[in-house]
């Protein structure tokens, strides 16, 4: 895992509320789309082995940080 990479994407994903495409997180930090698109699907994977309140999703080229469906209504 790239944390430098990892912390970029975080802090971007936190601060959109509208999902972002890959694209232009790969273009906007610099590095080949194929590995944005793998430091995503590694942050995923450890929201949810660390059983996280957060989640990725990522659909086609679009990604956006969210709380997990179980804990949507928990606020509301």
């Amino acid at each position: 895992m790239d944390i430098e990479l990892k912390n970029q994407l975080e802090a971007i994903l936190f601060l959109e509320i509208d999902p972002v495409s890959i694209k232009d997180l790969s273009k906007n930090l610099e590095v080949e789309e194929k590995k944005c698109r793998k430091e995503l699907e590694l942050i995923k994977e450890a929201y949810q082995k660390n059983n996280s309140a957060l989640d990725l999703l990522i659909l086609n080229d679009q990604v956006q940080l969210v709380v997990k469906d179980k804990l949507a209504s928990f606020y509301r």
